[in-house]
């Protein structure tokens, strides 16, 4: 059996609306079937159930199992090119600071481990990591 991917409803929602008046602009009789069935997913998008915050959020990962990692490699460094293996940016849970963001990185020079993104200092101590939520439009509004 297959997994089961979970899809953001508002963006699905957002798209089919944009293609529905997009299809009534047309008068071709093939596009009125093609609005139709817009609305028909449409409707079944609106009804689909809704699931509990606690149900829906991003799976915990201790900080002992690597993220996901990318290469990047640099040429603008003075002291030549920079290579390194980096995550995108995660929340993470510190035992000294409580939440906050920071990547995973293994670089040329031997290091292997957390990083604040926006100032590159280590970040100690980190308990556990997860991909960050994408923010509602209410919240984002």
């Amino acid at each position: 059996m297959s997994e089961k991917r979970m899809v953001y409803a508002e963006d699905v929602i957002q798209h089919l609306e944009k293609w529905i008046i997009e299809a009534e602009k047309c008068e071709a009789a093939s596009t009125y079937i093609v609005a139709t069935t817009l609305k028909h997913v449409l409707k079944l998008v609106n009804l689909a159930p809704t699931a509990h915050p606690a149900c829906t959020c991003q799976k915990w990962h201790p900080a002992s199992e690597i993220p996901l990692l990318h290469h990047e490699v640099d040429e603008n460094k003075c002291e030549g090119t920079f290579e390194c293996d980096v995550s995108e940016q995660l929340l993470l849970y510190t035992e000294e600071e409580g939440y906050k963001v920071g990547v995973y990185m293994k670089d040329c020079y031997g290091f292997d481990g957390w990083l604040d993104p926006d100032y590159g200092s280590t970040i100690h101590h980190v308990v556990e990591w997860q991909y960050p939520q994408k923010p509602s439009k209410e919240r984002s509004a």
